[in-house]
């Protein structure tokens, strides 16, 4: 009689673990699902694109320093002062 008792508490426990995996396995997957709404959202707002710009500029000129400095390191004699990459030439844009 004992070990009935003891086989129906661990079959409920099993029962009720099983329920809380579910639970949280659903929990889990909203969370997800509602952290990748919230994403798409945001690449697709103004803010993003315009972060996008502003990441590609700093980058840029960051890339443009870098470059400008190994120029004027490796060949002593470029003057780099005297280059303008704003500089357009020939026509208008």
């Amino acid at each position: 009689m004992e070990l009935q008792v003891k086989e129906e508490a661990l079959r409920e426990a099993k029962e009720n673990l099983q329920l809380a995996v579910e639970a949280v396995a659903d929990e889990a997957s909203t969370i997800i699902e509602d952290e990748v709404k919230a994403i798409e959202e945001f690449k697709a707002s103004d803010e993003f694109r315009s972060n996008i710009i502003k990441g590609s500029l700093v980058a840029y000129d960051f890339s443009l320093d870098a470059c400008m400095a190994q120029v004027a390191h490796f060949f002593l004699r470029v003057n780099t002062n005297q280059l303008d990459p704003y500089l357009r030439i020939g026509g208008e844009d």
